[in-house]
């Protein structure tokens, strides 16, 4: 009889699993090369959980109105369109209004450098407000002070004798 001489071929890299290193290199190889293919590919880097929070839900967002739109007019009546619509204008509208009272606050506070604030436009927006607020305090101060020749007149006054 015959013996069996096949040897076992060595187990390939990608049956036993990539390394953690490797797994975070080939996503980050994976992302490199997207952003390298599409020149108008948008990075964003969340600094909080609530931004985590909404480029998820932003994600979930683009991806069903892309299918809405797919699909309008065509398994989507238009009456279903015109309400995601609507949807999405409020969102909007909502985020807007969200971000104006924000940067009022952060205008407001003189505490806040804006050196410390890491995004070019945020920071832009929060110095433009700054300056259109110290501009409005200055066009309303000179009506609300008193003129000086009348601080000097009242300097000017004698006191007036006690009463017996």
């Amino acid at each position: 009889m015959a013996e069996n001489t096949q040897t076992s071929a060595p187990v390939s890299k990608q049956s036993q699993g990539l390394t953690g290193k490797e797994r975070f290199e080939n996503g980050w190889n994976r992302r490199k090369s997207t952003v390298e293919t599409n020149p108008d590919a948008i990075v964003f880097v969340p600094e909080s959980p609530v931004a985590r929070a909404l480029i998820n839900a932003l994600m979930t967002f683009d991806s069903l109105d892309g299918l809405m739109r797919s699909q309008a007019g065509l398994n989507v009546s238009y009456e279903e369109f015109g309400h995601h619509i609507k949807a999405f204008q409020e969102l909007s509208e909502t985020m807007e209004k969200s971000n104006r009272d924000i940067l009022a606050l952060i205008a407001n506070n003189e505490k806040i450098e804006p050196r410390s604030i890491r995004n070019r436009y945020t920071r832009k927006e929060v110095e433009a407000l700054r300056k259109k607020i110290k501009q409005e305090s200055t066009a309303k101060a000179p009506t609300e002070l008193v003129p000086v020749d009348a601080k000097n007149k009242e300097k000017e006054k004698e006191p007036e004798a006690p009463k017996k």
